[in-house]
Formats: structure tokens, C-alpha cells, sequence
């Protein structure tokens, strides 16, 4: 699983938006570590939009809700690549998004 993600990050995407969904936030040193791999990686021709979901400090009861929010972002952004970071970010959306 984290190899075919990882292969997804790493593929070229010409231009456009780019949203990353974070599991945690950007204080993490994990999320810190892999945003400034994908902020190395993109052109300036990508507009990179963040939605963190904050999973470490919210109650596991509005994960659901977060994960509606997040949704919203999307469908307002309509970017061309979307990154879910981390696991709690892959369980919520990615049925959402699939």
C-alpha cells in the first residue's frame, strides 16, 4: 500500500492544483517531513492546497465530520491531484474520493 502511494507522490503532474489532506497537522515533524518532499517536488506552475484534518488532537467521534470538511474542500478546489496523507486520512477520504 505505502509503495503505490509513494510511486503516486513521485509521478510527474504537469500543472495544476494540488490538494494535500493531512491526517495530523503541520507541526508534526512526520507531516513537516513529507510536505517539504512534495513542496520540493512541485513547479511553480502547481498551486498546493493543505486541508489537515488534526486527527491527534480531536476526538476520534468528529473524524467523520472533519472528513465531510475536507470533502467540501474538494469538490470547492477541484484540483487535479489529490494527496492523502497518512492513515487516518486514507481511511476517511479515499472512499469518498473513489
Amino acid at each position: 500500500r505505502w509503495i503505490w502511494i509513494l510511486c503516486v507522490i513521485s509521478a510527474p503532474v504537469m500543472a495544476g492544483k494540488v490538494l494535500l489532506i493531512e491526517s495530523y497537522e503541520q507541526g508534526y515533524e512526520w507531516d513537516a517531513s513529507y510536505v517539504s518532499a512534495l513542496k520540493q517536488s512541485l513547479t511553480p506552475a502547481h498551486e498546493l492546497h493543505t486541508f489537515e484534518m488534526d486527527t491527534k488532537r480531536v476526538p476520534a467521534s468528529r473524524y467523520s465530520q472533519i472528513a465531510e470538511q475536507a470533502f467540501s474542500r474538494y469538490q470547492q478546489l477541484k484540483p487535479q491531484v489529490v494527496v492523502l496523507g497518512d492513515d487516518n486520512a486514507l481511511v476517511h477520504m479515499l472512499p469518498k474520493l473513489y
